[in-house]
């Protein structure tokens, strides 16, 4: 949002909402509603109900079985948590390497 609550033309209107409302995130993957994960940069109504879908049979554990859901992670991991946890790539970029660095 600009400094008059209009949001900001380049950057995308989700994340700029998700940025300007950090008291939403983060998001548990596992227990939040299908509305709660359509506000999650790179969670569209697509994934959303794969994810809410998938989750009688197991529970979401790490970031593969996310983007097999069709999660577009690199958007998303900021404002997740999986089982109470930031994905691992969150983590190492906040550390400030990069998710691939060993």
């Amino acid at each position: 949002m600009d400094e008059k609550d209009n949001l900001v033309l380049d950057l995308d209107p989700k994340l700029a909402w998700a940025r300007a409302n950090p008291h939403f995130f983060p998001v548990e993957i596992n227990t939040a509603p299908f509305e709660t994960l359509l506000r999650v940069p790179g969670i569209g109504p697509t994934s959303a109900r794969r994810i809410i879908r998938a989750r009688p049979k197991n529970r979401f554990t790490d970031e593969e079985e996310l983007k097999r859901a069709g999660l577009v992670l690199s958007r998303a991991k900021s404002f997740i948590t999986i089982n109470g946890k930031r994905p691992w790539s969150a983590r190492w970029e906040q550390l400030g390497f990069s998710a691939r660095s060993s």
